[in-house]
C-alpha cells in the first residue's frame, strides 16, 4: 500500500484519471485489445517491454504509433524487419563529420536511439549483430557509439512477429519482453462493422499522458509496499505454475513484482487487490495456448472470485456461438419461429449465467475482473434482445 499524505494523494488520484481516459479512449478506438492495451501501459511505466504476436493485418503498428501518441508525445520510432535490415536503419547512419575527424559515430537524431517508443515489427527476422545491441539497448538504455556507451530515452518496446522464434539463440531477446500478447483478427460483428463505418480507422484518441502524471503514477508503483499477504500470494501462484510445468526466469519473476504493483496504481488503487495478480497470465507464457491454463492456475491462487467470473464469461461465450444471425433468416435458411425459439434459448442460458455472476459479485463484496465480467455479459444480453426486437420487427420471412 501507499503511506502518502493528502497532498500527494490528490496529485496521485489526478494523474490515475489522467491515465484512465487515455485507456478509455485507447479501449474505444481498438476494440477487443483491451488487456494489451493495459499491458502497454504498464510497460510504458516500469520501463518493460510487450510483445505482440499474431497474424498479420490485425493493426499492431496502428495501435503501437497511436499509443505512443498518446503516452509519449509522439516520440516514436517504427521499422520492418527483414533479413536484409542493417544496424544504419535502427541506430543511425555513419556521421561523415565525425569520420572527418577519425571518429567512427552514428548520427542517430531521428532514429531509435533518440526515440521514447519503438515498434519493431517482424523482430526475429533481425540479424545477429542487430539483436545483440537490442539487447543491450533494452536492459541497459544504452547503445555503444563511437566507441562510448550512450545513454538513451527509451521507455518501452513494442516488438511483433507473426511467428514465435524459431531459434535457440532468440531465446535471451525474447525473454527481454515482460509481456505477451497473442493478437488476433477481430470477431465480434459489431466490433468490425463500427470500423467499417469509420472507413476502417479506429476513432480518435485525443487523451494525453503529461509528464506530471508519469512522474506520479511511477513514483507510486516504486514506493508502493507489498505486504506479507501478497508475498504469500506470490509463493503460492509460483509453487502452482511449477507444478503445472512452467518454468519462467528468475528475471521474469522478478520483474512480476513491479508488474503487480503497476496494475494497482494504474488501476486507480493504493494497494494491491488480488485480481491485480491475473496480469501474470500475460507475463509467464511461452506458447499463447498455454494462457488460459495460467490464468486459471493464477485466479484460483490470487482471485479465486476473478476466476469464476472468467468461467461464467466463457460460458456466456460459449451460449453466444449459438446465436442464429438475422441474415440466415432473410436468406430462408431459417424460419421466424425457429430463429425467435434459438434466440430464446440463447437469452436463458445467458441469463442464468448472470444470475450466477450476481452470486459471486455478492462474495466478493467488489472486484475488478467480477466487474469487467458483468459488462461483457450484459453486453451479450443487450445483443441478443436487440436480435429479438430485429427479427420481430422484420416483415419477410415465415
Amino acid at each position: 500500500m501507499l503511506d502518502w499524505n493528502k497532498t500527494e494523494m490528490k496529485k496521485l488520484k489526478a494523474a490515475q484519471a489522467e491515465v484512465a481516459e487515455v485507456e478509455r479512449q485507447l479501449n474505444q478506438a481498438f476494440p477487443e485489445r483491451r488487456p494489451a492495451i493495459r499491458s502497454m501501459l504498464v510497460a510504458r511505466h516500469i520501463g518493460e517491454h510487450v510483445l505482440l504476436l499474431g497474424p498479420p493485418g490485425t493493426g499492431k503498428s496502428l495501435m503501437t504509433s497511436v499509443f505512443a501518441d498518446a503516452v509519449a508525445g509522439g516520440s516514436y520510432f517504427e521499422i520492418l524487419m527483414t533479413k536484409f535490415t542493417v544496424p544504419e536503419e535502427i541506430f543511425g547512419p555513419v556521421s561523415y563529420s565525425a569520420l572527418k575527424q577519425d571518429r567512427y559515430e552514428r548520427a542517430m537524431a531521428g532514429y531509435a536511439p533518440d526515440k521514447r517508443v519503438w515498434f519493431l515489427d517482424e523482430i526475429w527476422k533481425a540479424s545477429s549483430a542487430i539483436l545483440n545491441a537490442l539487447l543491450k539497448a533494452t536492459n541497459e538504455r544504452v547503445v555503444v557509439n563511437g566507441g562510448k556507451l550512450v545513454s538513451i530515452p527509451l521507455e518501452t518496446v513494442i516488438g511483433a512477429s507473426n511467428e514465435y522464434p524459431q531459434d535457440d539463440s532468440l531465446q535471451a531477446m525474447y525473454d527481454r519482453f515482460a509481456f505477451r500478447h497473442w493478437i488476433d483478427y477481430i470477431a465480434d460483428d459489431d466490433n468490425l462493422a463500427k470500423l467499417w463505418a469509420q472507413g476502417g480507422r479506429p476513432s480518435k484518441v485525443d487523451a494525453k499522458l503529461s509528464k506530471d502524471a508519469v512522474a506520479v503514477l511511477k513514483k507510486a508503483i516504486c514506493e508502493m509496499r507489498l505486504d506479507a499477504t501478497h508475498l504469500d500470494t506470490f509463493r503460492t501462484i509460483k509453487a502452482a505454475v511449477v507444478q503445472e510445468g512452467f518454468l519462467p526466469s528468475t528475471r521474469t519473476w522478478m520483474k512480476a513484482l513491479k508488474i503487480v504493483k503497476a496494475m494497482a496504481v494504474l488501476s486507480g488503487r493504493t494497494a494491491v487487490a488480488g485480481s491485480d495478480f491475473a496480469v501474470l497470465a500475460n507475463v509467464l507464457w511461452k506458447q499463447h495456448e498455454d494462457r488460459p491454463k495460467l490464468q486459471q492456475v493464477i485466479g484460483n491462487a490470487a482471485d479465486p472470485y476473478g476466476s469464476r467470473a472468467e468461467a461464467i464469461v466463457d460460458g456466456v461465450k460459449a451460449a453466444m456461438a449459438g446465436l442464429p444471425s438475422l441474415d440466415s433468416l432473410k436468406a430462408g435458411q431459417i424460419t421466424k419461429a425457429e430463429i425467435t425459439k434459438a434466440i430464446a434459448e440463447v437469452s436463458g442460458q445467458v441469463s442464468g449465467e448472470r444470475d450466477k455472476l450476481a452470486e459471486v459479485a455478492k462474495e466478493a463484496g467488489g472486484s475488478d475482473a467480477v466487474d469487467e465480467a458483468t459488462e461483457t455479459v450484459e453486453a451479450a444480453l443487450s445483443q441478443v434482445d436487440k436480435l429479438m426486437q430485429e427479427v420481430l420487427w422484420y416483415r419477410g420471412g415465415k
